[in-house]
């Protein structure tokens, strides 16, 4: 990753980095360790903080980690020491509404996108979900980037 890159991470990308064997998981170490170096800027929404608490949970529970809740919160608070935490505006909140209408995909999802459309930034995906593969055609005009083509 270049300096200099700007991204808004989806909970795939970030949870991704606490998966030791899922596909993708260099390129996000790769990403949170130029983070740290502050080499590339990372950005995330509330909501997003909000899935990565229960899906990291849920994670670390299946692994039979003790205390995944703590383990989750600890996580994520880490996570936020690598990354700035954006704060929506109306217009942003509108824009979300307006791409929730448009593909139908998350709302969480359309949140990370119109932050990086708000910053000047990519939205970063680990892979197209299953809700974006309906739309990829219209999709890929906007500032997204898939991890996992």
């Amino acid at each position: 990753m270049k300096s200099s890159e700007r991204y808004v991470v989806d909970t795939s990308v970030i949870v991704t980095y606490i998966a030791e064997n899922l596909p993708g998981r260099d390129r996000v170490v790769e990403l949170f360790e130029g983070a740290s170096r502050r080499g590339v800027e990372l950005y995330a929404t509330c909501q997003t903080l909000s899935e990565v608490i229960y899906v990291a949970s849920r994670i670390y529970g299946a692994a039979g980690v003790e205390e995944p809740n703590k383990r989750a919160l600890e996580f994520t608070l880490w996570f936020m020491s690598i990354a700035k935490i954006v704060d929506v505006t109306p217009e942003m909140a509108f824009r979300a509404g307006e791409l929730r209408k448009a593909f139908r995909i998350s709302l969480a999802d359309c949140y990370v996108i119109a932050a990086a459309e708000h910053l000047d930034a990519k939205a970063l995906f680990l892979k197209p979900e299953k809700e974006m593969l309906a739309k990829i055609d219209i999709i890929k005009n906007l500032p997204i980037l898939f991890l996992i083509p």
